[in-house]
């Protein structure tokens, strides 16, 4: 859901640092987290729904996240 996604990026940022840029799709563009990036000064790209070729970049970058979120939980049980 939304709030926890919210809350562990914000701990995986806090561990590993902020990025200056973010590629997502529409999931990762919600009010919450668009408020993140400007407070952090992130600058965010976000693909739309038909862009074929930056989807599939995107998608590899949201298997990266949930690959980091499950060692993040294993570690903090």
């Amino acid at each position: 859901e939304g709030p926890t996604v919210l809350k562990n990026l914000v701990s995986i940022f806090d561990d590993m640092g902020y990025p200056k840029n973010v590629n997502s799709d529409q999931e990762f563009a919600t009010k919450e987290i668009m408020k993140l990036y400007e407070t952090k000064r992130i600058t965010p790209h976000v693909s739309e729904t038909g862009e074929i070729n930056k989807n599939a970049i995107v998608e590899r970058l949201n298997r990266t996240i949930a690959g980091l979120l499950q060692k993040w939980r294993q570690a903090t049980k």
